[in-house]
Formats: C-alpha cells, sequence, structure tokens
C-alpha cells in the first residue's frame, strides 16, 4: 500500500468505528461495504450525471489490505469518496483535519498525566549564557505546546517556530534564563516565562522568587 500509512490507517479507523464495522471475515467487509453505500446513498448526487457514489466491495478489500500481496496504489478519488461518507468534504480535508487533531492534546490526557509530562521538560536548565548565535533552542512540549528560538546577539533570541505560545514567529526578546509559570491550566501545559533582562526596570514590582508576580508580557 504506498497512500501515506497514518493518515490512511486513520481512516480506515475513523470509519470503522462510524458504522461500528471493526471487519475481520470476509462478510465483515461486504457489510462494511454496504453500510458505507448507504451513507452515500444519503448525500444525493454529484458530478456530471448527478449520481449517488458508491464504492465497490472489491475497493474495500484493497483499501483495507485484505488481499494478500496487495501493492495496489488507492486513487484519490477513492479515498475522497471514503472520506465523504463519514462527513468530510474530500480527502485533502480529512489530511487537514487530521493534522490539527495529531497535534491537540489527546483526550487521554488527563490534568494529573499532563502535569507529569510537563515535568520531563525544566527551562531552568537551559544555560543562556552559553547559547551562541545562530543556536537554536528548543523549549516545551513538541508537538502540543512549544517553541523554536534562534540566538541572534548575546542573551537574544526570535521564535522562528511556535505552537501555542503567548508570542508568535519573529517575537524578539532579552533574557536570562527561563521558568514555568506557576499557573495551573488544567487541561493544558504550562505557559513559559522568560526572565527579563533587567531586574531593575522602573515602575515594574516583581520578584523571581515569586513567579506570580512577573507581568504577562514576560511569557514566552
Amino acid at each position: 500500500m504506498k497512500n501515506p500509512p497514518a493518515e490512511l490507517c486513520k481512516l480506515r479507523k475513523a470509519i470503522e468505528d462510524e458504522f461500528k464495522v471493526h471487519p475481520e471475515t470476509k462478510q465483515d467487509y461486504i457489510t462494511l461495504a454496504q453500510k458505507i453505500n448507504g451513507k452515500l446513498k444519503t448525500l444525493g448526487g454529484r458530478g456530471e450525471y448527478n449520481k449517488a457514489e458508491s464504492i465497490s466491495e472489491e475497493t474495500i478489500y484493497k483499501v483495507w489490505e485484505y488481499r494478500k500481496n496487495n501493492e495496489a496504489v488507492v486513487s484519490p478519488k477513492t479515498l475522497g469518496i471514503l472520506a465523504r461518507s463519514i462527513d468530510y468534504l474530500s480527502w485533502g480535508d480529512f489530511i487537514e483535519k487530521y493534522k490539527l487533531k495529531s497535534n491537540e492534546i489527546p483526550e487521554s490526557f488527563t490534568p494529573e498525566l499532563i502535569e507529569t509530562v510537563s515535568a520531563f521538560f525544566n527551562p531552568e536548565l537551559i544555560d543562556v549564557p552559553r547559547i551562541k548565535k545562530d543556536e537554536e533552542v528548543h523549549i516545551g512540549w513538541s508537538p502540543y505546546k512549544y517553541a523554536i528560538l534562534k540566538c541572534i546577539g548575546e542573551y537574544e533570541f526570535t521564535i522562528i517556530e511556535e505552537k501555542n505560545m503567548c508570542n508568535k514567529n519573529g517575537f524578539t526578546f532579552l533574557t536570562t534564563g527561563f521558568h514555568l509559570s506557576p499557573e495551573k491550566k488544567e487541561f493544558s501545559f504550562p505557559d513559559i516565562i522568560f526572565e527579563p533582562f533587567y531586574d531593575d526596570l522602573e515602575d515594574e514590582h516583581w520578584t523571581l522568587s515569586d513567579l506570580t508576580t512577573i507581568p504577562k508580557k514576560y511569557y514566552l
């Protein structure tokens, strides 16, 4: 099978879950084809002849690799029909939504588990003074919440890639170190604080001994 395996496997599982058929026998595949075609019929006609789409049992065998030594390529048209059977606009629409979901925090991530996983990354271990110009620093919990920083000068960084951070690509700042925000978020990883380069700025009253006093503008 030459289609992207992760995306195709995801499509197959989504279809199995939708129609409540997890095929093991030949009859299971026939039942699955019947249910898919029943759904496609309810969607009405498409194309030049305004005819309802359908899928053959043989195609189901091919997509689900029921036949041995199956090297056939599944066509984009077939993938589109299958995607529409579970209410996506097209195969491309399914792919885009699959990519988005793959970057979301899984539902199985309970607040307790997020807290445990968060502990695997300690930003205070990043030795900022030793980072050289043009070096990149990965910070956070990829692919859920993270940033890739590029050092552009002494103690100076810019964000070149990010996901779910407070600031976006191109944000540039000076810092001497990083910390985790003490603020708890039930279904999200914590924010990351960049330590202000100057600790004696006028009209700012905060202290590193109490991170709750750090202004939000220092949240990465």
